[in-house]
């Protein structure tokens, strides 16, 4: 198997998928044939489908608080992923391990990494 990244823009609020993804590909000069596998960013989609919070307009609450301290977060963080998780199992320096959707995932899936300003 052979694994080719397809770079495109940044992801925006409202933006169709199909629609990136064919504009990528023709900027790319790159073309996808039958029984190729496309993977797309949970990322992307996330971006595109508007799952996106500020955090100053997170208001985090007395345990957001108490795990910010404990594991070197900002408090609006710990809070969001507070929200987003199922289950919060522990947590070290700058991390919270949750379960979400039966995955243990870092932070509930949620990053600040290449958001949208």
């Amino acid at each position: 198997m052979i694994v080719y990244p397809i770079r495109s823009n940044l992801a925006r609020p409202g933006d169709a998928i199909p629609e990136l993804f064919s504009k990528a590909l023709s900027t790319n000069r790159m073309r996808v044939e039958s029984k190729d596998i496309v993977a797309v960013s949970s990322k992307i989609v996330g971006i595109a489908e508007n799952r996106i919070r500020y955090l100053d307009s997170i208001k985090p609450g007395s345990k957001a608080r108490s795990l910010a301290r404990k594991h070197s977060l900002t408090p609006a963080f710990a809070q969001a992923v507070l929200d987003e998780a199922d289950k919060l199992v522990g947590g070290v320096k700058g991390a919270l391990l949750t379960v979400k959707n039966g995955d243990a995932v870092a932070n509930a899936g949620i990053d600040r990494k290449n958001a949208p300003e």
